[in-house]
């Protein structure tokens, strides 16, 4: 329950320090949540689309805590890319060649495909994850890499 709670009020108010604002969010929604609907709405939404994006999830490298955190904040704000089957395929082939350069850095760091946005998105998904600093990077990698336009398409 904390873990859902991370991530929707990372959605109701962008990315914090660990868990320095969920207690907040408690307190202040506690009574009354004017926009419960629409959150609860946009938070099925991206669970639903990382379903039908991942319906393998618990194999791949979004199965841990830092890397689905990412990859619910990357399809919390690229929800409108989602509108039809080629949107998600694109989005699932993206995902899907980053996840195979994670596994390839992580075996060797200096291996040819390797750049330092890769490293970098190694370093802040291994150390420190809940650290602002690090999700706020992680969030950019990914999404650069998701939304760069590959010459190969």
């Amino acid at each position: 329950m904390e873990y859902i709670g991370v991530l929707l009020s990372t959605m109701i108010g962008g990315i914090y320090n660990r868990q320095d604002r969920l207690d907040e969010f408690y307190v202040n929604y506690e009574k009354e949540f004017e926009d419960k609907e629409y959150y609860i709405n946009r938070f099925e939404n991206v669970i639903n689309l990382i379903g039908e994006i991942f319906p393998d999830i618990r194999i791949s490298l979004w199965k841990s805590k830092a890397n689905f955190y990412t990859l619910f904040l990357l399809v919390d704000n690229l929800l409108d890319l989602f509108d039809d089957k080629k949107g998600i395929q694109n989005i699932r082939k993206r995902l899907n060649e980053f996840s195979n350069l994670i596994g390839i850095a992580k075996e060797d760091p200096e291996a040819e495909d390797v750049n330092e946005e890769i490293l970098s998105y190694l370093d802040a998904s291994t150390y420190g994850t809940n650290d602002k600093e690090k999700r706020v990077r992680r969030l950019r990698i990914l999404k650069d890499f998701v939304l760069a336009e590959d010459v190969n398409d």
